[in-house]
């Protein structure tokens, strides 16, 4: 009879090994692809970063005043969402070193937050030294240009 009882506690602790093993697997594999979805989002931020700073140091645009939104309206710092700079960087733009009309942004349609905690950029412009910082951001409403002095 102890010999039942014993095999009985080694099927019920290599069972639960089984499933703390299965579990640590898939925990492994979710975090892996959720760092990959993250290092994409933190790319597509630092990309864009660096096509508005080439903007602003190609045109000396430092508060993006001269942009043209695709509904004909200007950015507004605070009110304009990061897709629309997006855009419109996307059209070509008089470059006033090279003399060229070219867009800073080729392919725009994989510049969406890959992560779905993400609802878009955060832009911050800063225009006395023409630097940018983007970052992925949570809610939308916060998904906005801001231009500071």
């Amino acid at each position: 009879m102890a010999y039942v009882k014993s095999k009985k506690i080694v099927v019920v602790v290599c069972i639960i090994i089984l499933l703390f093993s299965i579990y640590f697997i898939i925990n492994s594999i979710n975090s892996l692809f959720s760092s990959k979805v993250m290092n994409s989002d933190d790319r597509t931020a630092l990309n864009i970063k660096k096509g508005i700073e080439a903007y602003v140091d190609q045109t000396k645009d430092y508060r993006l005043e001269n942009i043209n939104l695709s509904n004909g309206n200007k950015i507004i710092s605070g009110e304009t969402y990061w897709y629309e700079l997006v855009l419109a960087l996307s059209e070509p733009i008089y470059m006033d070193k090279s003399g060229e009309y070219i867009p800073i942004f080729e392919d725009v349609k994989d510049f969406y937050p890959q992560n779905p905690k993400f609802r878009g950029l955060k832009i911050d412009v800063y225009s006395q030294s023409g630097k940018a910082e983007v970052k992925p951001w949570k809610e939308e409403k916060g998904c906005v240009i801001t231009i500071f002095n």
